[in-house]
């Protein structure tokens, strides 16, 4: 519960086109849950993996794989440029949303941390990733 509303305290002061827009929390056990904007078409990760029993894997085309790269470039900026400065550390394709118009926005700061300059950074990330 203390991470769920860590991340929340971080995740409220959040505003900029390129990182998901949080609205609320739900604290009613035991349905704890985050409320954020909602994007049309998921993650970057159902985009390249879609179930093939309801969608066949068509190649992004080379401009909105620009679009992606530059929307989330554009959030991690901004994350990293606050003052003080906030890391991600957890950034995959399941963290990239997209919505109908194919902005893509930063989402998932559970594992982000403020960046002081005597913090040593441990337990970074999924493993996987």
């Amino acid at each position: 519960m203390q991470a769920l509303l860590d991340e929340c305290k971080l995740f409220a002061k959040l505003r900029h086109p390129n990182v998901v827009l949080f609205l609320g929390i739900c604290l009613d056990l035991p349905n704890l849950a985050l409320v954020t904007e909602y994007m049309d078409e998921g993650s970057l990760w159902d985009t390249l993996h879609p179930d093939r029993q309801t969608k066949s894997a068509n190649p992004i085309p080379w401009d909105k794989n620009l679009k992606v790269l530059a929307d989330v470039a554009r959030g991690m900026a901004f994350l990293h440029g606050s003052t003080p400065p906030i890391i991600h550390r957890d950034l995959k394709t399941q963290n990239i949303l997209i919505d109908e118009n194919w902005n893509c926005k930063v989402c998932d700061f559970g594992l982000s941390r403020i960046c002081t300059n005597t913090h040593t950074m441990s337990k970074v990330g999924t493993p996987q990733w």
